[in-house]
């Protein structure tokens, strides 16, 4: 009976947690912004604690056995690492590395043993929902003055205001917009439907596009390569290539109608930039992707080690690493890391080595086979865009170390599971 009680407190804590992470923004005080550190930490403890519940359940097994490869990788990067590590943030980082993984399969154990009732599970949604409609709708109306409220830099696009939304940063409208958006149009069609339509597919890209304008968020047009491979797992190969040379048309054209008259130089420009180190080079995603390739491969097999290479905890870990390779001193020299986060992959691939980035797509697959165990076919194919999203964005973007970005998955996995369970739990066969 306690032990249920128990169960039940930390999954209302769990929860209220969630809410002041995906608040932070609005509430812009200092403990807000560590609530979801605080979500990591009490997740780590609970997996520890259910680890060999977790090992009875037929893709739990060897989801935690990676786990606990993964955390040795960390620890032999540690021990050979040719640079002055500190234990204790390298050993942070490499769970916050795993962030968006590790706090979903907590609290999907705790969901196990509450049974929140599906009505409960989608009026948090709901509520995330309205919060930032009433965001989006204040930014609308207020403009730049609402970005100067949340403390976000006034920028345009397109000749459009790039947006604070809710959450005070234009990503992380993105993030919602898109993975919300995925969610519900899906599961509405493949309700009325039974599968996913031609007109489904068209209807989505085409909201994807004219979304990315006014709002300046582009990173959704990705959720439409996502949804090709959902197409391409589940129809014929024929349909999937005749909807992918279509979509790429439409994206050509859309920017070459719509985008900036610079758009293409810029590109080109971008590119010769990413192998130049100079201190005018602000094109720090190209020198953060150059750099994090070329530390892979002068480290090989393993890595630099956890919170060396454009990661929270490198900042107070240590700075030798950008200084081999020449990164530009006013990106990290500052009060905080600037700019060094936008290369994500090739961060965690600086960090961890190709031995380590091996197993972390491991950890990847077997968790998206550890929810699709928990969902019938509709559900499966919902989280496999959600992750394959996940996947594309964090080539560029730390989004699974974020917290936000976090929340709104873990949001969205524990809806799924909730609307689509099937009768066993955890995967049990």
């Amino acid at each position: 009976m306690l032990v249920k009680v128990i169960n039940k407190l930390l999954f209302y804590l769990y929860m209220l947690l969630m809410l002041v992470t995906f608040n932070e923004g609005i509430l812009q005080q200092k403990w807000a912004y560590f609530s979801d550190e605080v979500l990591l930490c009490i997740s780590t403890l609970i997996l520890f604690h259910n680890f060999f519940k977790l090992r009875r359940t037929v893709f739990g097994r060897p989801l935690v056995n990676l786990i606990l490869i993964y955390f040795i990788v960390q620890l032999v990067n540690f021990v050979f690492s040719p640079y002055d590590l500190k234990f204790v943030f390298t050993f942070g980082q490499a769970l916050i590395n795993l962030k968006a993984l590790l706090v979903p399969l907590a609290i999907l154990l705790l969901y196990d043993q509450v049974k929140p009732t599906r009505r409960f599970v989608r009026n948090y949604l709901i509520l995330l929902i309205v919060l930032f409609s009433i965001g989006l709708l204040l930014n609308i109306i207020l403009q730049s003055e609402w970005n100067s409220m949340l403390g976000w830099k006034t920028e345009y696009r397109y000749g459009f205001l790039r947006m604070a939304g809710w959450f005070g940063g234009t990503h992380y409208l993105g993030y919602f917009l898109t993975l919300v958006s995925l969610v519900v149009w899906m599961g509405i069609v493949l309700k009325r439907k039974g599968r996913l339509t031609k007109r489904f597919y068209l209807s989505y890209s085409v909201f994807q596009f004219v979304l990315s304008f006014p709002l300046t968020i582009r990173k959704g047009l990705l959720s439409i390569v996502s949804l090709m491979y959902h197409n391409f797992s589940t129809g014929s190969k024929t349909k999937i290539i005749r909807l992918g040379i279509v979509s790429l048309f439409v994206v050509f054209g859309v920017y070459l109608f719509l985008g900036e008259s610079s758009y293409f130089s810029d590109t080109k420009l971008d590119i010769l930039r990413m192998t130049n180190n100079d201190d005018d080079n602000y094109y720090i995603r190209g020198l953060m992707i150059y750099n994090g390739t070329s530390l892979a491969v002068s480290h090989f097999p393993f890595g630099t080690g956890a919170a060396t290479f454009g990661t929270v905890l490198s900042k107070y870990n240590t700075l030798e690493v950008y200084q081999k390779v020449s990164i530009p001193s006013f990106w990290y020299e500052g009060e905080e890391l600037s700019g060094v986060y936008d290369s994500g992959f090739f961060s965690l691939l600086a960090e961890n080595g190709f031995v380590g980035i091996v197993v972390m797509i491991l950890v990847m697959i077997y968790f998206s086979k550890y929810l699709a165990a928990r969902v019938n076919a509709n559900g499966k194919g919902i989280l496999d865009v959600l992750a394959i999203t996940m996947v594309l964005w964090s080539v560029t973007e730390p989004v699974i170390q974020n917290g936000i970005f976090t929340v709104i998955y873990t949001t969205l996995i524990v809806y799924v599971v909730s609307k689509y369970k099937v009768s066993q739990s955890m995967g049990d066969v």
